[in-house]
């Protein structure tokens, strides 16, 4: 079973600047997330609960959505301080350039996990422009197959995938033919 919570802090700085995806070595994501709150920067790190695959070992813990990645706001000038900090390797870059994550992608992490369960994550092609398909009844952008929803992080190379819970179609009792076991009499006794 998956559950989610998130690692975030909305703090009283200006809200300035744009959101940038930090590279950090491995298993360092939630001390690079708690170190940049405590120096008040707006941060998230989506996470989710697991359970270990061994069967003699009931261990559930929390790892990051989007292993090695910490979203984080910035300004232009806090770009450097963010880069020497302990556990950073760097911002993301593309095409030469950090990468900028749109406030709405954030918003489309944040609704995508709260609203589906068994999420996982895929590396897809960064595109300039999303190729996505509208959504009646949410107010973000999903692909829907036969039983998962998608959507697409289009700035960072990434999928959300969401399983769907299947439905079994209900029978009625009644168009159902009852069968009753067939006994082979024979004179074993």
């Amino acid at each position: 079973m998956l559950t989610y919570k998130t690692f975030e802090m909305n703090t009283f700085l200006p809200q300035g600047g744009q959101w940038y995806a930090l590279c950090t070595r491995p298993k360092c994501e939630k001390k690079v997330a708690a170190a940049l709150t405590k120096k008040r920067f707006e941060t998230y790190l989506p996470l989710r609960m697991t359970q270990s695959p061994w069967s003699f070992l009931k261990k559930t813990e929390l790892e990051p959505l989007f292993p090695g990645l910490v979203f984080v706001r910035l300004q232009d000038e806090q770009k450097e301080l963010v880069r020497h900090m302990s556990g950073v390797i760097g911002l993301l870059h593309w095409l030469n350039q950090p990468a900028v994550i749109r406030d709405d992608e954030i918003s489309l992490i944040k609704t995508f996990l709260a609203s589906h369960q068994n999420v996982r994550t895929s590396r897809t092609a960064v595109r300039r422009e999303p190729v996505l398909v509208d959504e009646p009844a949410s107010d973000y952008k999903v692909a829907r197959m036969q039983h998962t929803v998608s959507s697409s992080l289009s700035s960072l190379g990434y999928v959300l995938i969401a399983d769907m819970p299947q439905q079994k179609p209900q029978l009625q009792e009644e168009a159902m033919p009852r069968i009753y076991p067939y006994y082979r009499y024979t004179d074993a006794s």
